[in-house]
């Protein structure tokens, strides 16, 4: 399965908010990035369907196993970043590479 960039912003919102308010609705999601309630509803099917999230009968989104592991994979991935960009700048006299760090923050494994 692929994962999206905005997959991982989702699980990623999901995972601050549970720790900042404890349980976590779509509409938290919505006032959290601002997005419509819409977007929101459509993006938590896809996370459903991936089985990356579940929705309780009352609304409350939790995280699966697998969702968890996306959002340590992409931590993992922005470290590197960070490292490489890190390395970069400091072999710069030394070294070819020089990409944006946006472009650092992008790659995925």
């Amino acid at each position: 399965m692929k994962i999206y960039e905005s997959a991982e912003d989702y699980l990623e919102t999901i995972l601050l908010l549970k720790r900042r308010i404890g349980a976590v609705r779509s509409i938290d999601i919505v006032n959290e990035l601002n997005y419509s309630k819409p977007s929101v509803s459509i993006a938590m099917k896809k996370l459903r369907e991936n089985e990356l999230v579940t929705v309780d009968a009352s609304g409350y989104i939790e995280l699966t196993e697998e969702g968890n592991i996306v959002i340590s994979l992409s931590t993992d991935t922005l470290q590197k970043a960070v490292q490489l960009k890190g390395f970069s700048v400091m072999s710069i006299a030394t070294s070819s590479i020089d990409m944006p760090f946006s472009s650092l923050c992008s790659f995925r494994y």
